[in-house]
């Protein structure tokens, strides 16, 4: 692999000769190598680079210049503040800094990108801004590859949410968590840079969600238990989820309910521990694979479970959950 070597031109004006003569501007072209060490396939490979705890009380930049030469897709553009764009491949996801300046909403350099698409050769240094890992452009230069590639996110409970390790790991990455309700908001539609309290069965998360950085929220706060996607965001030294727009809070999929009872499972797809939770107490709990034969069943008296599915194959599978209000089937999926 060569050295990636980018042209810079240097202007010198008002310059004067010993005898106080005014000289013509000066115009200088060189360039500047970037090392093939600094070439970097994946974000995980770039966010390795940056070998120090992230801070969540400073400011700071290791000042090398990194190529990702790898593809990745813009999950989310924030146009209201620093032109900020969400990027995420395989492997991990990072917020690139798309500012030409340090002001607060100077002209972007990656112009005409839009959310869905896969782009790489984009270069730029890495800077720890309190705590949020950034690749700060340095050139207007990317290649599109694609247009509206898909992206689905990591499904997370809110405890998670409250868990710095864990967040830390899918930083910037896109999330959804599942069947939760706005607790107690302070009004009764949604407003910009405000931060909202979730509930998630017995779990309450203050400073849940963020509607700061996209501003699209709009219209009545819902009362009822929605499935919310949106981007990870570390500020005021926790985890947030920052819905992109309206439709990223949506009804839960894959509930069939009979009777006043309905749960949450997560995560879907799951590894090992499926986490089961409903609004009334689980009497029993049934698994099905996709033939209809029933591989699984349980008792029950409480309203959060949580089943060990290390021994599934992997698969799509049917759980039944039953109350003494009624039951509810979910389909989920083991890796």
């Amino acid at each position: 692999m060569g050295v990636l070597w980018l042209l810079y031109t240097l202007t010198i004006r008002n310059i004067a000769d010993l005898a106080g003569n005014v000289m013509n501007d000066s115009t200088f072209n060189f360039t500047y190598g970037i090392n093939p060490q600094y070439h970097v396939a994946t974000i995980a490979e770039l966010r390795a680079k940056w070998t120090t705890a992230l801070d969540p009380n400073a400011n700071t930049s290791d000042n090398t210049i990194y190529k990702l030469t790898g593809d990745a897709v813009v999950t989310a553009i924030n146009s209201s503040y620093r032109n900020q764009i969400f990027i995420q491949d395989a492997t991990a996801a990072i917020v690139i800094d798309n500012t030409a300046d340090n002001t607060t909403n100077g002209p972007a350099i990656l112009t005409n990108i839009v959310q869905g698409d896969k782009i790489n050769s984009i270069y730029g240094s890495l800077t720890n801004y309190y705590g949020h890992l950034q690749l700060v452009v340095k050139q207007p230069s990317y290649t599109k590859i694609a247009e509206y590639a898909e992206v689905n996110p990591i499904v997370v409970t809110l405890a998670q949410l409250n868990d710095n390790n864990y967040m830390n790991s899918i930083q910037s990455q896109l999330i959804k968590i599942n069947s939760v309700r706005f607790e107690n908001p302070p009004a009764t539609s949604f407003a910009n840079n405000t931060y909202y309290k979730l509930r998630q069965g017995e779990v309450i998360q203050d400073s849940a969600v963020w509607t700061h950085i996209f501003n699209v929220l709009v219209g009545t706060i819902p009362t009822t238990n929605k499935d919310i996607t949106g981007v990870n965001k570390i500020t005021r030294n926790t985890y947030c989820i920052i819905p992109r727009k309206d439709t990223d809070i949506k009804e839960p999929v894959s509930i069939a309910s009979v009777g006043d009872f309905n749960a949450a499972i997560y995560p879907n797809p799951v590894q090992d521990l499926l986490t089961v939770q409903a609004n009334n107490q689980i009497k029993n709990i049934e698994i099905f694979n996709m033939f209809g034969q029933r591989i699984h069943i349980q008792q029950g008296n409480s309203n959060v479970h949580h089943l060990n599915v290390s021994d599934l194959s992997s698969g799509v599978y049917m759980l039944k959950l039953t109350s003494s209000n009624g039951f509810t089937t979910s389909k989920f999926v083991k890796r």
